[in-house]
């Protein structure tokens, strides 16, 4: 597979982490793109693309013309906690309302395959880097969105003294070579639905078994979460999904109803604090 790894200019940690990419993985300028007023500058090492965009990621739709296989944004992640955190996630709105990029009730290609991959590399480097940071998966938010090949984000947060660290931009560089670079395993696909946004239980799900997660959907877009999303959830699965898992806690007061919707659609359920306990050996 051929890989866009895409940086934009306004983001100092996407900036962070593609200044490590070409340091230590010898990405050489090729120019490429220069004449594109979308595409700035690009970079090229074998399976890899780097490419620097003007624009913020998160309105980049027009990275969908890309001729990669996946494409992999490098960017900063932003919280109130300014937490040191590590973070994977897909792309896509659930409700109504598009903030931040894509459309509404609209997301995007992703692959369970590729998010647990870097999940998983990205906890290995930050171990050995000896990092005090959190290593989580998120759940699918905002844009842009990218339907004809997969796509996901991982980020470098949560504070700019996060996003100028060298050694943290270091871990996701190496993270995103290593990770995509090996021969991948073979995993089960699913859906989650239910938790908070920071998708701890689904993350230490992904850490411990072969279990993947192209999107989750949180408690807090519930409301919004009916049959055709859960269509598009499936669709918009690069792989085959096997089954739901729900986070059973994180459903609050739509928890019939969800359950109920789940009910009708003849597809396997399963708890994630079940399939926790089943693998907590792992």
């Amino acid at each position: 597979m051929k890989f866009s790894l895409v940086a934009s200019n306004r983001d100092e940690a996407g900036k962070n982490i593609a200044a490590q990419l070409i340091n230590l993985y010898g990405f050489k300028e090729n120019g490429r793109y220069r004449q594109n007023k979308k595409f700035l500058l690009e970079f090229a090492n074998n399976e890899f693309e780097l490419i620097f965009i003007d624009d913020e990621t998160i309105y980049a739709d027009y990275v969908d013309e890309l001729s990669s296989d996946a494409i992999i944004f490098l960017s900063k992640h932003e919280s109130k906690s300014e937490k040191p955190s590590l973070t994977v996630h897909s792309t896509g709105n659930w409700c109504k309302e598009a903030a931040f990029g894509g459309k509404a009730r609209e997301i995007s290609l992703a692959s369970a395959l590729i998010n647990i991959s870097l999940l998983r590399e990205l906890a290995k480097q930050k171990e050995k880097a000896e990092l005090s940071y959190e290593v989580v998966a998120e759940v699918t938010h905002h844009g842009p969105l990218i339907k004809s090949k997969p796509s996901c984000f991982i980020e470098l947060g949560s504070s700019i003294k996060e996003w100028q660290d060298s050694k943290a931009a270091q871990t996701i560089a190496t993270t995103v070579i290593e990770a995509l670079s090996k021969k991948q395993e073979r995993i089960r696909a699913a859906v989650g639905i239910g938790g908070l946004h920071y998708a701890s239980e689904f993350s230490k799900l992904m850490l411990r078994a072969n279990i993947g997660f192209a999107h989750i959907c949180p408690k807090y877009a519930l409301y919004c979460f009916d049959a055709e999303m859960l269509s598009k959830a499936i669709e918009m699965t690069a792989e085959k999904v096997n089954f739901i898992v729900v986070d059973e806690k994180g459903l609050a007061t739509e928890k019939q109803r969800i359950m109920d919707l789940l009910g009708e659609s003849k597809i396997k359920i399963e708890g994630v604090r079940k399939l926790l306990k089943k693998h907590q050996s792992e």
